[in-house]
């Protein structure tokens, strides 16, 4: 199911809506960038074409292995499933979070087209919230429907921060299987920017609030390595670079230099 442009965060303080969750995957499994093994392809695929005689047929054989990575929403409902993430819903004009039992956790997915699209779930992907009718039938005891009109699905973010950042180490997806060498934490740029630009995004951070902020809301997501504040300008720096949207460009401040008094 595709994601909407807009991924700002529509749950309650703490919790994170499910489309949003799912971007936030994709962003760390893929990255924004062109894929590591797209362009080892197109090396070997330019290498074997300037390789070609006038008299030799241009046939190009080599073709991309593409990472056998399971889909974002595939793997965050496998983790709910686990027990190792929990569902929880929530009403459009409620703040209260309502955790699901594991056992309706798959058909709520489905039925709102998370993992099957069918005709019937083709237009839930432009809204941020369902219809109540799509409840109808399952065993939810601690959900009254007769409060509300239409719901949402989210995840508690401290909970999915700390799930995404293991998971992402231990199956060494791109970004987090780079190796760090050097001094500085140059290579943790590339997590770092994603998890910027998510942030971004969603709203949890924009210009005028302290750099502080963000490195704090990006430390939890990243698993056995300290984030700092260089690293974070450098990654906005890429982000402003890449995009020419302001909302990534962090402002540095100028700073007074106050002139010494002379002694003599």
């Amino acid at each position: 199911m595709s994601v909407p442009s807009s991924n700002r965060n529509i749950a309650p303080t703490g919790y994170l809506e499910l489309r949003a969750a799912i971007a936030s995957v994709r962003r760390r499994m893929f990255t924004s960038e062109i894929p590591v093994w797209l362009i080892e392809a197109a090396r070997a695929n330019l290498a074997e074409a300037a390789n070609l005689t006038s008299h030799k047929n241009l046939r190009i054989s080599v073709r991309p292995r593409m990472p056998a990575y399971p889909e974002p929403i595939k793997l965050v409902a496998d983790a709910i499933e686990s027990g190792r993430l929990t569902l929880f819903i929530f009403a459009e004009n409620f703040q209260r979070v309502i955790p699901v039992a594991v056992n309706c956790t798959q058909e709520i997915l489905k039925r709102v087209g998370f993992l099957r699209s069918t005709r019937e779930t083709i237009g839930f992907r432009f809204m941020g919230f369902f219809p109540r009718r799509i409840l109808a039938g399952l065993d939810l005891p601690e959900i009254n429907m007769a409060q509300f009109d239409k719901f949402a699905v989210c995840l508690r973010e401290s909970v999915f921060d700390s799930w995404l950042a293991s998971t992402a180490r231990q199956q060494c997806w791109p970004l987090d299987a780079m190796a760090r060498s050097g001094r500085g934490r140059p290579r943790l740029v590339p997590i770092v920017k994603s998890i910027v630009k998510d942030l971004i995004d969603r709203g949890q951070w924009r210009q005028g609030m302290h750099l502080k902020a963000l490195v704090v809301s990006i430390q939890p997501k990243i698993k056995d390595a300290k984030v700092d504040r260089e690293t974070v300008k450098k990654a906005m720096d890429e982000l402003y670079h890449d995009t020419r949207q302001l909302k990534y460009r962090y402002a540095r401040r100028e700073r007074k230099v106050l002139a010494k008094r002379r002694t003599r």
